[in-house]
């Protein structure tokens, strides 16, 4: 019974981390008139489509012609083509 109790704490923690560790949702995204893609901290590539989340330190990514419309708290933003 002892080790069944350590091992469902051990997992609580590393649950814990995880989620601690991950992405913070900032904005989402408004309009979307083409691609635009995000990439996160782990460099891992996102399409990004309209009412999908925008993360905290993404980097946002929009090909020639392409434009896409943020909302972020109480702000929002544009960005052009190949921004």
């Amino acid at each position: 019974m002892k080790a069944h109790r350590t091992a469902c704490c051990s997992m609580l923690m590393i649950l814990i981390a995880a989620l601690v560790h991950a992405a913070q949702e900032v904005g989402t995204v408004l309009v979307l008139e083409g691609k635009a893609t995000a990439a996160g901290e782990d460099n891992a590539v996102r399409q990004l489509a309209v009412k999908g989340p925008v993360y905290l330190k993404g980097k946002i990514e929009t090909l020639e012609g392409f434009k896409i419309q943020m909302q972020f708290k109480n702000e929002w933003i544009s960005q052009g083509e190949r921004a």
